[in-house]
């Protein structure tokens, strides 16, 4: 099924934040949405994404590739935004500081 069909009222909701002549700038919240249910963007969803905003498939591959939010292969996890944060260290004996 495809992504405008599956999901049809979130992607109307998406793209009227934008307004029609900057569509594109929808990309990443369709990128979002397509990668929720599976994890990772498969091919099917980047080709409907670039249907929908009326860019080319490689547009929208070169922005699952550059950032490391999206994927295109199975076995990733959309990180929960309260499990990422920086690891404490602990404090370095000797040296400069200590």
């Amino acid at each position: 099924m495809s992504l405008d069909k599956k999901y049809s009222k979130e992607i109307k909701q998406i793209l009227a934040k934008y307004p029609p002549e900057h569509k594109r700038s929808a990309v990443m919240p369709l990128l979002y949405l397509a990668q929720r249910e599976e994890g990772y963007v498969n091919k099917d969803a980047l080709k409907d994404i670039a249907r929908i905003l009326d860019i080319t498939e490689t547009d929208v591959a070169s922005i699952v590739g550059f950032y490391t939010l999206y994927h295109d292969k199975k076995g990733w996890q959309i990180p929960d935004a309260g499990l990422h944060r920086p690891a404490l260290r602990p404090a370095r004996r000797g040296g400069v500081h200590g």
